[in-house]
């Protein structure tokens, strides 16, 4: 080699040694970094496993401070959110994950319950839709899509995800049960009846299957067979967090009210917090009269949860059986305001103005309630007993009749209905439904307690006294 080339050798390393050094030291300090992002990272995956969520996002959220244009701690730090309830923190954690990773299917999956818990239903299924095209055999993605579609309402295609997830091996008694509970919100009776029992043969310790075997029961018509099951399910120790609760639930069901509030009260202290527990056992004090205690549940329903129509339906039943119909009217439209199109509102409302002899308004309100749902027969009986005091006589039997059409053993309505026949001069027809009543219960030869029975007002009071003393009387 020439001198020359020598020379230049020795220059060009000269030259290019401080950049190679400097070279070596951007690679040490991004490889320190990257160790102590994944320390950061093991770290808090170790607090996870010891149950220290705090420590945990302490941990990933140093890891994100190393390192922002990651996803994993993003996706980490959420999900512990997640587990905390901290609905708000673990949405946007993993929006961030999935902006910075697009194909990051257990980021859409987290989503996806996040999303549920927010009943944000459609976005939850759109999140789990993207995790399948990711991940299309995974069965427990299509076991909890089932479970969107099946709160949603889509019991069709909740049945769908359920079928997918058992042919891909979820042999799992949970399948079995949700898609029990879809084939019975599907009208498929016979089908659920035959998923809850094989969920049973699965894990027989799977309790609450007792009480959906007993809904499906109900929905069919045999009612021996429904009560057998929740007999079935009160005749088991209560040893799991919820089953106090759940057996109140039954015994009130079954209308032991007075036991289903002795469950619920030992388990106050754990449902401090939760609304409807309060919401439940007043109506159950309600339903034994014990109207104070009743009171300051639906009170108590409220202040944690401003919003739930079902506390002030309850409250507003309170108002009306206190005889306070202003409160009671002005609790029927909160839940008006808050529910939209609820007959029930509608209807107690259109009581409550009854009861205070505002009978036209009465009459708009129960009139909407049966457009909105025209199959109940309490709504014809109401409006009836608005139409009666406007004289409006024959409008008020065609309602009484329509009521007992729906429901032939509705004591209100035949009491009404004899009452408008008395009213119309149809004097031995009228006798012929009363005297029908009184064969089953002689109370109602006492008007004093007939009229605080039915809700009527003086003038239905006034017309019902009038074909009581009637009933001795010989035919013409």
């Amino acid at each position: 080699m020439s001198l020359f080339k020598k020379i230049v050798e020795y220059i060009m390393e000269f030259l290019f040694q401080p950049k190679q050094k400097q070279k070596r030291e951007e690679i040490q300090a991004l490889q320190w970094q990257e160790h102590i992002f994944r320390g950061a990272i093991n770290r808090g995956n170790r607090q996870v496993t010891y149950g220290d969520y705090d420590k945990a996002i302490r941990e990933y959220s140093e890891a994100i401070s190393i390192n922002p244009e990651i996803s994993l701690p993003y996706h980490s730090r959420g999900w512990v959110h997640l587990q905390r309830n901290q609905n708000d923190e673990a949405l946007a954690d993993f929006n961030k994950a999935l902006d910075l990773q697009r194909d990051f299917g257990e980021a859409f999956h987290a989503r996806a319950e996040v999303h549920k818990r927010l009943g944000s239903y459609d976005k939850s299924i759109s999140d789990y839709n993207h995790a399948i095209a990711i991940f299309p055999d995974n069965k427990l993605l299509y076991f909890d899509r089932g479970i969107i579609y099946w709160l949603s309402g889509d019991h069709k295609q909740a049945i769908k995800d359920y079928n997918k997830a058992l042919s891909l091996g979820f042999e799992d008694a949970r399948v079995f049960h949700n898609r029990g509970v879809a084939y019975a919100g599907n009208g498929q009776y016979q089908e659920a009846l035959s998923d809850f029992d094989r969920a049973l043969e699965l894990n027989p310790e799977m309790v609450t299957i007792y009480l959906n075997q007993a809904n499906a029961f109900g929905l069919m018509g045999e009612t021996e067979k429904a009560c057998a099951c929740l007999e079935t399910f009160l005749a088991i120790p209560p040893d799991f967090p919820s089953a106090h609760v759940q057996r109140a639930e039954v015994l009130a069901a079954l209308g032991r009210h007075d036991e289903a509030i002795d469950e619920y009260n030992l388990v106050e202290h754990e449902n401090l917090k939760n609304f409807t527990f309060y919401n439940n056992r007043g109506f159950a004090y309600y339903t034994t009269k014990r109207l104070d205690e009743a009171r300051a549940d639906y009170e108590k329903a409220i202040s944690l949860s401003p919003n739930m129509p079902l506390t002030y339906m309850n409250r507003g039943r309170w108002y009306s059986k206190q005889k306070q119909y202003d409160d009671a009217i002005n609790d029927y439209t909160r839940v008006i305001s808050l529910h939209g199109d609820y007959t029930w509102a509608y209807n107690g409302r259109g009581m409550a103005y009854t009861a205070k002899g505002d009978y036209t308004t009465a009459l708009e309100d129960i009139s909407k309630a049966i457009e909105i749902g025209p199959e109940h027969a309490y709504q014809y009986n109401n409006r009836g007993c608005a139409y009666f005091p406007l004289g409006e006589y024959e409008k008020a039997k065609a309602d009484f009749s329509k009521s007992l059409e729906l429901m032939p053993e509705h004591t209100w309505a035949q009491a009404g209905l004899a009452i408008s026949h008395h009213a119309l001069g149809e004097i031995e027809r009228s006798k012929t439904l009363w005297q029908q009543l009184v064969d089953k219960d002689e109370r109602h030869l006492d008007v004093d307690w007939v009229a605080e029975e039915f809700l009527w007002s003086e003038r239905l009071k006034q017309e019902a006294r009038k074909l009581i003393s009637t009933l001795n009387e010989p035919e013409a």
